[in-house]
């Protein structure tokens, strides 16, 4: 007796499911609509609404700059024009800065891969990152930066070319920015083949 209730239980549940699975025209409860899915262009988050009736595609993006998945947001559908950069003071000691910093992290952790690479990727274009997490870094010669960076090449705005000195003979940079307010990043790096 108690396997029959028990078969009849869960016939009784699998028709449900397959009833609830099936129907697309059942009620939601206390009237709600149930939402359809539909596909966003927008961000996949949403601020909160100061008016509970807002929908999600009302509610405003932040004034200017990039939301949190690094879409330029615009004020009043306006399009930002790009900042051209110019090579000045500014601009140089920046170049100067960021090649320092990515040199010492190329020649420096080379006992420990995982420290080398968490110190030296975050300096590196999406180009960059790609040709270089393959590198084992107890292959590379230099281990101590002995010199300044100098700029050797400043014939584009958006591109920085320097030269290292290293204990292990002199290296060029590339470096690479999108517009004025953006930082610098590595593009390459290499050894000077001597004379």
């Amino acid at each position: 007796m108690f396997r029959d209730k028990r078969i009849h239980f869960s016939g009784l549940c699998i028709t449900l499911v397959l009833l609830t699975g099936c129907s697309s025209n059942i009620a939601s409860p206390a009237g709600l609509e149930t939402p359809s899915p539909t596909r966003s262009s927008g961000p996949a988050y949403a601020a909160p609404a100061t008016n509970p009736s807002a929908s999600p595609t009302s509610l405003p993006l932040p004034a200017g700059g990039s939301d949190v998945h690094g879409q330029e947001t615009h004020v009043d559908g306006e399009e930002e024009a790009e900042v051209v950069p110019v090579w000045d003071a500014a601009s140089r000691q920046s170049a100067i800065a960021t090649a320092a910093k990515s040199m010492a992290s190329f020649v420096g952790n080379h006992d420990w891969a995982p420290a080398w690479w968490a110190s030296f990727s975050p300096n590196l274009t999406p180009t960059a990152y790609e040709a270089y997490k393959t590198v084992i870094p107890t292959n590379i010669a230099a281990t101590a930066v002995t010199g300044e960076p100098t700029i050797v090449d400043e014939s584009s705005p958006y591109l920085a070319g320097l030269h290292v000195q290293t204990n292990s003979g002199v290296y060029s940079i590339l470096l690479q920015r999108d517009d004025a307010t953006s930082q610098w990043f590595v593009e390459r790096l290499e050894a000077v083949p001597a004379p």
